[in-house]
Parts: structure tokens; C-alpha cells; sequence
């Protein structure tokens, strides 16, 4: 057999201008050592990866067999970069067990994309076939902190791997869980994982950092974390996305298990609500509100379904409990369209107002309109707002077939004013005067109506101000609002 793969190795020989070009995987013969050892070969590739004392190419699309190691010689001074495609001509050798080119000359030819790196497993990567090549290796964690001579090892269930300090040295501990992309090495006798920076390093979970729940960050006896100032670590599902941060919550969902994490105004979204995340970084409290800073760090793990929103009414909305929190809020009447700064009011009947904000969608609301909504709920400036996140989250359930008790209208009035009204049906309703805090002040009317009965309610006395008239209905409820004077 290993005469076959070298006569076929030859066959793949070409000869340009009396030297001879090779490809990659015919260098590295398919087997335990190069069919080429100690032959003057010219090949093609493209740099992988630049070391102190050489660099790696590879030819596209990359895989198995497809990476060789090019030394230049001792004292060599980098001159290619990472995507260089390059010429390269020199001497095959195994150093050690290692297949490589000693170079007496490359040339760079012009820049190009990488090959895409293999995805292995940690068992499945210490094999001769992927020396030299780059790879891509998920969720793996340190079982050894210190091999000695800058080495740790990683493993994924399926096998360990060493990984070595040639372009980064990095200071695990035993628990820490990683994405790792590098270049596989041979030497001393084992192969080794050699990331080219820091960047090919990707921390999903920290050992060395105490990891708690969202539930834990948030819920306080007094209004502050009892984490504040610490440097903690959590994992949660992204349930809303904003220009500076995103919100986390847990499965279920449910008072407390909400969090803000907070990335800067330079920040780009590279998350999306659904995805399963771990953040790591110090609690502080902005204005009141509980939030990872913006020197938090998080990682990706996946992607799932985001917890459902929590139904509460507009007083449970305002709670500390509920602070960045998905919630929604259900058959809340708009009694304010403009506050201000892009912010609305709604309130359920008899319930406190609930301030809507426009952080990510700005909205023209109608005064006395019903509405659904759904949103993160944030603390600034010592106001709860509830922030929807997309124009999805408003949902206008009061403009079609109102009940004609809705159309009722009061002007400003004084004292002794009376409502008149005439049903054209027989209806249950149930009128009301609510102050601004969604107080009831006094029950007008609660039983039947029959179609065609004429109907007197007078209003009583009031002290000035603004007020609301709830009129509820087997069919829904409206609002609207009045001036007493």
C-alpha cells in the first residue's frame, strides 16, 4: 500500500521550468512520513499561520492532509502575513516526525481568503492526517492547567489534546471551557493544538470566576444587587436587543430573572434574541438600574426559544422585581400619548399608569386605544419604562367593533354634569371615575342597561383636575379622559 500512495504522489508531480511542483497532500504522502524526504520540491499555498521561526500553508479548500510547515532557517524574520498565497521552494524533511519544507526560497504571490479551518473533536484531531492543518475545535474543556513548557490540555469527551504556546501563551484552569481554533504540531512525540493569538482562543465559561443565576443577581432584599462591585458569571437565554446592550433572562421565566448587559455606545449587535449566551463581568447598578458593565464578555453557545413574557398588570409592571424582565401587559388603554422623550402612558383600569418608551420603536399611540405589549422592562432616572423591542410588540386590540357605550364622551366639566346616553342593545356595563394614579374614585353605574332606555348618571362633585371615565363591557372596556373644574 505504501508503495501504491508513492507512485501515485509522483504521478501528482508536475515539472515547471526543471522544478518540480508537488501539492501539498502529496508532500505529506498520506501516511507516517513524506514520500519526498529529502527532495528539492516547488508547491503552493496559502499562510495559515506565522511563528517565531516559520509559517504554515495550506492549499483550498483545506482539509485533511492539505497543511505543511515551512522553515525558513534559524534567525528568520517574519515577512508574510496570515492569507499571503505564496510560492515556496525547498527540501522536504521530517524533524522529529514532523513533515516540513527547510525553505531556500518563498515568494509572495498576492493575498486571498483562508482556508476554512476543519471542525474535529479533541480524540479525532491527534492524527497524522491533520498535521500541519488548521482546525476548529467546540466546546471543549481544560482538564490540565499545566504540562509543563507553556502546554495544557483540552479535552471534549471524545479524547485529550495538548495545546501548546508557539503564538500565544495563556493561563487556563481546570474547568474552563473553550471554542479553540489553531494549527496542529508534531514534536516530542505528541501532536499539539497551536492557536496562532489570543483571538483563536474563545472562553465560554470561566472555573475561576463564581458563576450564579440571574435570579440570584437580581433579587435583593434592599434595591441593589447583592452582587454589586463583584465580578460574576452567569448564562441566559437573550430575550431583547438594543443599541448598547442586551437583555438576558432565564427558563422559566419570572420575577427576578432578568438582566441588563450593557456593551457601550461603539457597540455592535452580533447577538439575536433566542440565543443561549454566557456573560462574564462586574455588576453595577446605572442609575438605579442592575446591569453587567461594559467590560463584560460573553460567548455564544447556541440557539433555543426565548422565555415567555410574563403577563402582570401595569402596578406588578412597576416593581423592582420585574426589571429587565420580558413582560407583557394585556387590554391596557392608552390615557397619555406624549410625555415626552418618545414616551407614552397605558394603564389597566384601576391599575397604576405604566410608562411605554421608544428605545427601539418609536410609536404614535392613540389616546383611549387598547393596546397588548410586550417589552423589557428598564429603570432610569428613577422612572420604569417598558421598552418593546420591535413593532411586533404593540398590538392595537381596541379600534374594531367598539361597543357603542365606548363612543360615550365627556367634555371638561363642572359640577352637576350629567351623562345621557340611549343603547341600541341591551347591555352589562359598568361605569367609573379613576384619578390619574388609576384609583377609583367612585362607582357611577354597575348592571343592565335594555336597548332603547333612556339613561342619566351625574357625575359628582370633584375636586380640579384630571380625571378618567371606565366604561367596561362583556365586550372589553374603553377609557377616556376628562378635566374637572
Amino acid at each position: 500500500m505504501r508503495k501504491l500512495l508513492v507512485f501515485a504522489s509522483v504521478l501528482l508531480a508536475v515539472s515547471m521550468y526543471g522544478q518540480t511542483v508537488v501539492p501539498i497532500d502529496s508532500i505529506q504522502g498520506y501516511g507516517a512520513s513524506s514520500p519526498y524526504v529529502d527532495s528539492l520540491v516547488k508547491t503552493y499555498g496559502v499562510v495559515t499561520g506565522v511563528f517565531s521561526q516559520g509559517f504554515f500553508i495550506e492549499e483550498k479548500p483545506g482539509g485533511a492532509w492539505k497543511g505543511i510547515y515551512v522553515y525558513p532557517g534559524y534567525g528568520w524574520t517574519p515577512d508574510v502575513s496570515v492569507g499571503d498565497s505564496v510560492e515556496v521552494i525547498g527540501t522536504v524533511s521530517e524533524y522529529y516526525g514532523f513533515t516540513e519544507i527547510n525553505s531556500s526560497s518563498y515568494t509572495v504571490l498576492a493575498s486571498t481568503t483562508l482556508p476554512d479551518p476543519v471542525t474535529v473533536t479533541t480524540g479525532a484531531a491527534s492524527d497524522e492526517q491533520y498535521e500541519g492543518v488548521l482546525l476548529y475545535l467546540q466546546h471543549v474543556a481544560c482538564t490540565n492547567a499545566d504540562l509543563g513548557y507553556g502546554e495544557w490540555e483540552v479535552n471534549d469527551g471524545s479524547g485529550p489534546l495538548r495545546v501548546d504556546d508557539w503564538g500565544v501563551s495563556w493561563s487556563p484552569a481546570v474547568g474552563d471551557t473553550y471554542n479553540l481554533t489553531g494549527i496542529l504540531n508534531y514534536s516530542f512525540g505528541n501532536y499539539k493544538l497551536e492557536p496562532r493569538d489570543s483571538n483563536d482562543i474563545e472562553l465560554l465559561y470561566s472555573a475561576a470566576i463564581d458563576t450564579v443565576t440571574i435570579y440570584d443577581i437580581q433579587y435583593s432584599p434592599g434595591d441593589s444587587s447583592t452582587y454589586l462591585g463583584l465580578k460574576v458569571a452567569t448564562f441566559g437565554v437573550v430575550t431583547g436587543v438594543f443599541s448598547q446592550g442586551f437583555f438576558i433572562g432565564e427558563k422559566p421565566n419570572g420575577a427576578w430573572k432578568g438582566v441588563y448587559v450593557y456593551q457601550g455606545s461603539s457597540w455592535t449587535p452580533d447577538v439575536s434574541v433566542g440565543d443561549s449566551v454566557y456573560v462574564e463581568g462586574t455588576i453595577t447598578e446605572f442609575n438605579g438600574m442592575t446591569e453587567f458593565s461594559d467590560a463584560s464578555t460573553y460567548s455564544v453557545l447556541g440557539n433555543t426559544t426565548p422565555p415567555e413574557p410574563v403577563v402582570v398588570t401595569t402596578t406588578e409592571a412597576n416593581d423592582e422585581m420585574y426589571e429587565s424582565v420580558l413582560i407583557k401587559v394585556q387590554e391596557v388603554v392608552c390615557v397619555d400619548d406624549s410625555l415626552g422623550g418618545g414616551k407614552w402612558a397605558v394603564m389597566n383600569p384601576g391599575y397604576d399608569t405604566l410608562v411605554v418608551d421608544d428605545w427601539n420603536v418609536p410609536y404614535r399611540p392613540v389616546v383611549d386605544y387598547t393596546y397588548n405589549i410586550i417589552g423589557n422592562m428598564v429603570y432610569s432616572y428613577g422612572e420604569r419604562r417598558l421598552e418593546p423591542r420591535d413593532s411586533s410588540d404593540i398590538v392595537n386590540t381596541g379600534v374594531e367593533e367598539r361597543p357603542e357605550i365606548f363612543d360615550l364622551n365627556v367634555p371638561s366639566v363642572t359640577s352637576g354634569f350629567t351623562l345621557s346616553f340611549t343603547l341600541r342593545k341591551t347591555t352589562s356595563i359598568e361605569i367609573g371615575v379613576y384619578d390619574v394614579n388609576g384609583r377609583l374614585v367612585k362607582r357611577l353605574f354597575k348592571g343592565t342597561v335594555r336597548a332603547g332606555e333612556p339613561k342619566e348618571i351625574r357625575l359628582p362633585d370633584l375636586s380640579t383636575g384630571i380625571f378618567f371615565l371606565m366604561v367596561k363591557t362583556d365586550n372589553g372596556k374603553n377609557i377616556s379622559r376628562f378635566i374637572y373644574f
